[in-house]
């Protein structure tokens, strides 16, 4: 009897492939927070799902961001992807993705730039969108997002998932109902908290904060020292940059009066350097006399999560505030545009629809809407008194 000694051989050096760890990599196409935010389910099934070595390839944005994430093995600064596949820039970067020689390499966005970017790392796979370019090549796996309508009306972060489950479908189905995505709830550092901690220590002098407030899931309530009258701490998010359909700052302004008026209302802001100056002359120009906290950031996002922790309400139009405070469960109002529901809503928010982009809404408008924004408000406050 012969032995077929190079069947065997190929038949052991495949299953050792097969039970070989993975290495699954994921380009942070954006530097944005809403978007940063929405990878993170996905990140969290690609290692909980295929058991893998978890790479992302991201930005200084997504490196702050995901500081505390502990199902990611490998978090590299790689700078944003300008695409310009001569650059050198563009060279350093494809050469430390080679580096880590990927099985598969996650491209979430369906840019042809970005795509064609991808496609000149030597990852064994790559899972992309359905586009022209990501037809000729064999080694890509795509995703029809725009060919299928039922992509069209799905959330971004529910059609990242589909990337996922391009790995392997069967396995995939199998697991995705038994994951706990309680676990992508975004953690501040403790010098974050720290810092949170010491700005309410020094600025709510005649409020009493209870001791377990950063310790509960859900937010505790303000005390007030002297009439020991319960205070609601409300986060209002003036600040926008992507998206037009927001309201004017003048509305803004009056919107921040009128929650400030509100006795068991207290109003907090948090600006970052490319914003503060200007707002606190608007905010100065418009009533000195308005007491709201300000906690003036310094575009880390580690401060930020640990003060979205502490508030019991966030109003916001469509921007990455938004995503984080419903990361971490804080009751949210958002100033929505109807269009922008589908791909950047959330089921867990209070929406108020935007007619018209900031320039073009008229003062009917935008007294409607901050009387909404009331009237939201005080419904949670009150879900708020009937726990307590």
């Amino acid at each position: 009897m012969t032995l077929n000694f190079s069947s065997f051989s190929k038949a052991k050096v495949q299953n050792v492939n097969e039970h070989r760890t993975k290495t699954i990599a994921f380009v942070c196409a954006k530097k944005e927070l809403g978007t940063s935010i929405a990878y993170l389910k996905t990140l969290y099934a690609l290692k909980e799902i295929y058991k893998c070595r978890l790479i992302v390839f991201g930005n200084s944005l997504s490196k702050n961001l995901y500081e505390q994430c502990k199902f990611i093995d490998e978090h590299l600064d790689i700078g944003e992807c300008n695409h310009h596949l001569k650059s050198t820039q563009t060279k350093m970067q494809v050469a430390t993705i080679n580096s880590y020689c990927c099985d598969y390499l996650i491209a979430p966005d369906a840019k042809s730039t970005f795509l064609q970017f991808c496609l000149a790392t030597n990852a064994k796979h790559i899972i992309c969108a359905l586009k022209f370019v990501s037809l000729f090549s064999l080694r890509t796996k795509t995703i029809p997002i725009y060919a299928k309508k039922v992509f069209k009306n799905m959330s971004y972060e529910t059609k990242l998932l589909y990337f996922a489950r391009k790995i392997n479908p069967k396995l995939f189905d199998k697991y995705i109902p038994t994951l706990d995505f309680s676990k992508i709830q975004l953690c501040a550092s403790s010098i974050a908290t720290q810092k949170v901690q010491a700005f309410f220590a020094n600025t709510l002098t005649s409020y009493k904060l209870e001791s377990n407030i950063l310790d509960s899931t859900l937010p505790q309530q303000v005390e007030n020292s002297t009439s020991r009258k319960r205070l609601f701490l409300v986060m209002i998010n003036p600040f926008n940059i992507n998206n037009s359909h927001t309201l004017p700052q003048n509305a803004w302004l009056d919107l921040i009066a009128k929650f400030s008026a509100i006795s068991y209302f207290k109003v907090l802001i948090a600006t970052y350097p490319k914003v503060h100056r200007d707002f606190m002359q608007a905010l100065l120009s418009y009533d000195p006399s308005l007491k709201v906290l300000i906690f003036q950031n310094n575009n880390d996002l580690q401060n930020l999560i640990a003060l979205t922790k502490m508030v019991h309400c966030l109003i916001s139009p469509s921007t990455g505030t938004t995503h984080l405070a419903i990361n971490l469960k804080i009751p949210t109002i958002g100033l929505y545009a109807e269009y922008d529901k589908n791909q950047w809503g959330h089921r867990d928010i209070h929406y108020i629809s935007i007619p018209a982009p900031a320039n073009m809404l008229t003062q009917e408008q935008c007294e409607n809407i901050i009387t909404q924004s009331l009237q939201k408000a005080i419904a949670i406050y009150q879900s708020y008194s009937n726990l307590s």
